[in-house]
């Protein structure tokens, strides 16, 4: 069982090449800024590219993965702080947690796969999450992390509508407020 952290990158791939290469420079020190003071152990991550994101797949328990959330958000920001708006590095999260299948490319290199993936990837990925932005959870997941607290879920997330087609389907799902 682990927990799929999906990243999404508004305007990540926008602009010349000179803010792409700013952009892609910030987000590898983010990267290595968590690694380096030990948000993310490099044996228990597993890293898929794509598009203006990725996801992490990370063998950790659900408590751990919202701190590493926490810390990239964190990090994300300080990274963007006092930029100009054109190199930001600003993000949507969307977590999600369960077994998550690997397999094997060309090259050898293991890569995260299935369901968990595709919904982690799926909860931030529709109008509502881009226009709130942040960290979206799935209803389960959200719930395991405020320990059935329903008080402590409606302080800390606010709900989103259901998504109506795809591997989310019917899913609920919170943004962080």
């Amino acid at each position: 069982v682990g927990v799929a952290l999906a990243f999404d990158l508004p305007r990540f791939s926008s602009g010349d090449r000179d803010q792409l290469s700013k952009r892609f420079r910030s987000m590898v020190d983010t990267f290595e800024s968590l690694f380096s003071n030990g948000a993310i152990s490099r044996t228990e991550v597993t890293f898929l590219p794509g598009g203006d994101g990725g996801v992490l797949a990370m063998k950790t328990s659900k408590q751990s993965a919202v701190r590493v959330v926490a810390d990239l958000c964190r990090a994300l920001e300080i990274e963007s702080d006092e930029r100009e708006p054109a190199i930001q590095v600003d993000s949507r999260v969307g977590l999600h947690y369960g077994e998550i299948p690997f397999y094997r490319t060309a090259d050898g290199l293991a890569r995260p796969t299935g369901l968990v993936v595709l919904i982690a990837d799926a909860i931030i990925s529709d109008e509502a999450a881009k226009r709130k932005g942040g960290v979206v959870l799935t209803g389960s997941f959200a719930d395991a992390v405020v320990g059935g607290q329903v008080r402590h879920l409606e302080d800390r997330f606010e709900l989103l509508p259901p998504l109506t087609s795809g591997p989310a389907q019917g899913i609920s799902r919170f943004v962080s407020r």
